[in-house]
């Protein structure tokens, strides 16, 4: 036992296309913004968008602006729950994906 290293977990790996999206607040001189932010899991491809509203509608456009920027297929969406994108398709949640408070996947291909 003397010496010997415990073994790491490994982390579970993802397919390509699964993104997690979260906001933050970002206070400036000029006000109050709120920063969109998705990154697929496996290869780190980040989007980003600054904008003044938090609401379904600019996470809506925010999803589409993430569709056109990414070069590759996006099968999952994963959201927290204070993210306005995790309520987009809530009502129709696909079988087996989580709803639960702390994450949510909005979408599964």
């Amino acid at each position: 036992m003397d010496g010997e290293k415990p073994k790491r977990q490994k982390f579970k790996r993802y397919p390509i296309g699964y993104f997690h999206i979260d906001i933050a607040e970002v206070r400036t001189e000029e006000g109050k913004f709120y920063l969109f932010v998705a990154i697929d899991r496996t290869s780190k491809f980040a989007v980003a968008q600054l904008v003044e509203k938090a609401n379904r509608k600019t996470a809506w456009e925010f999803l589409e602006h993430l569709l056109e920027a990414v070069p590759y297929k996006i099968h999952t969406i994963l959201t927290d729950n204070h993210c306005p994108a995790g309520g987009l398709a809530q009502p129709n949640l696909p079988r087996g994906a989580s709803s639960s408070p702390s994450n949510r996947a909005i979408a599964t291909a």
